[in-house]
C-alpha cells in the first residue's frame, strides 16, 4: 500500500488543523514503511493502534470545541464520524493480541488510510469557512 502524501488536496488552510493532520498522516505512514521492511513487531502493532487513539482524541477535541464554540450546524454529523473511528480503533484494540497483530496490519492501514484521506477531503471541508471566520487560519 502507497504511503499518505500530502499536498494541496489534503490541505484545509487552517495551519492548526493541518498540522495535526500531518501528525496522523505521519503515524500512519511510519507504520506503513514498518511493515514494507517487515519490520513490524507485535509491539509496533499495539503502539500503532494506541498512538492513533492518543492523537486522534487530542485532535477530534480540538475540533469539537471549535465546533461548539462556533456553533457548527454539521457538528452532530461530524461528530459522529469522529465516534465511529474511536469505535473502530476500541474494537481494534479488543482484537489486538500477541498472537493475532500481524494479522490486522492490513486491515488497520487499509481503514486508517482510507478513512483519513476521505474524512480530510470531504467532512472536514465543510467547516473551512466558519473556522476562517472566526479567526482560526
Amino acid at each position: 500500500m502507497p504511503q499518505i502524501i500530502w499536498d494541496n488536496s489534503l490541505s484545509l488552510g487552517i495551519r492548526e488543523i493541518d498540522d495535526q493532520h500531518k501528525v496522523l498522516i505521519k503515524l500512519i505512514n511510519h507504520f506503513l514503511e514498518e511493515i514494507e521492511k517487515k519490520e513490524a513487531t507485535v509491539y509496533l502493532v499495539k503502539k500503532a493502534i494506541d498512538e492513533m487513539e492518543t492523537y486522534t482524541h487530542t485532535h477530534f477535541s480540538l475540533e469539537e470545541l471549535y465546533f461548539k464554540a462556533f456553533k457548527y450546524s454539521d457538528a452532530p454529523a461530524h461528530i459522529k464520524e469522529h465516534e465511529h473511528f474511536i469505535n473502530y480503533v476500541a474494537d481494534l484494540r479488543k482484537k489486538y493480541s500477541p498472537k493475532n497483530a500481524f494479522s490486522l496490519t492490513s486491515e488497520i492501514v487499509s481503514y486508517l488510510s482510507a478513512w483519513i484521506i476521505n474524512h480530510i477531503k470531504k467532512t472536514d471541508r465543510g467547516y473551512i469557512d466558519l473556522f476562517i471566520k472566526n479567526g482560526i487560519r
